[in-house]
């Protein structure tokens, strides 16, 4: 009987998710990048990003994209048939439609991309928007998305949270984090 129960608690660790703590201070999040961050939170690597919360990813979530090169796909696990690949050549218009595109594949309901603008990434030429949604569970929903493109790679921050409370909770610290981004090639 104990040979179960220690073969189902090993089993039931190897599934456990591992999550690291991001102490305050500059973190190098890619080769290419790295940001600075004023509190604490939790980390997590999902796909081609690492991912940084503090309350939950179903309720905020900070993405940090790694460089998507030419033909790759902004998330790794879509079946074949839905891919969206990124393309060098596309404009910042095509990006954010390719990002929203992401968020109804991946169940987002209502997206609604608002206020592309430009912006810098670091101290090179990117740029942002917003956007609006109703998550799978139908709670309303907002983003937060900066990105450049460098050496044909897309490198993109998406800070997204519920609107009810958590979105503006950790709004200033997000885009505190996003100014921070510090080129480092």
């Amino acid at each position: 009987m104990k040979s179960y129960l220690l073969t189902a608690v090993l089993l039931l660790s190897a599934c456990a998710t591992t999550y690291t703590l991001v102490e305050p201070g500059r973190v190098a999040v890619t080769d290419f990048y790295s940001v600075k961050s004023n509190i604490g939170w939790s980390s997590l690597k999902q796909d081609n990003a690492q991912v940084w919360t503090i309350d939950g990813f179903a309720l905020q979530s900070l993405r940090f994209v790694r460089g998507i090169e030419d033909g790759g796909l902004y998330f790794e696990s879509h079946d074949k048939e839905r891919k969206i690949p990124f393309r060098a050549n596309m404009t910042e218009t095509e990006i954010a439609e390719m990002v929203v595109d992401e968020f109804s594949l991946r169940g987002a309901k209502n997206v609604e991309l608002k206020s592309l603008r430009p912006q810098k990434f670091g101290s090179i030429d990117g740029f942002g928007f917003d956007i609006d949604y109703l998550t799978g569970d139908g709670l309303e929903a907002r983003a937060l998305v900066s990105g450049t493109v460098s050496g044909s790679k897309l490198y993109l921050i998406i800070y997204t949270g519920t609107k009810l409370h958590y979105f503006d909770r950790y709004l200033d610290e997000a885009k505190a984090i996003i100014d921070s981004v510090k080129l480092e090639s």
